[in-house]
C-alpha cells in the first residue's frame, strides 16, 4: 500500500471545508474530516 502525505496546503485545505461544514453540523463535519483522512488507507472512493 502507497503511503500518504498530506501537505501543508492540503492540511489547511481540509480544516477549512471541516470549519465550513461545522456552520451547519458539528456532527457531519467531523464525519467528513474522518472519511477524508481514512479513504486513503481503506481504499474507499469518495
Amino acid at each position: 500500500m502507497a503511503k500518504v502525505f498530506w501537505t501543508k496546503p492540503a492540511e489547511e485545505d481540509l480544516r477549512e471545508i471541516v470549519e465550513y461544514i461545522a456552520r451547519d453540523s458539528y456532527y457531519y463535519a467531523e464525519r467528513t474530516r474522518m472519511r477524508l483522512v481514512q479513504a486513503p488507507r481503506i481504499g474507499l472512493s469518495m
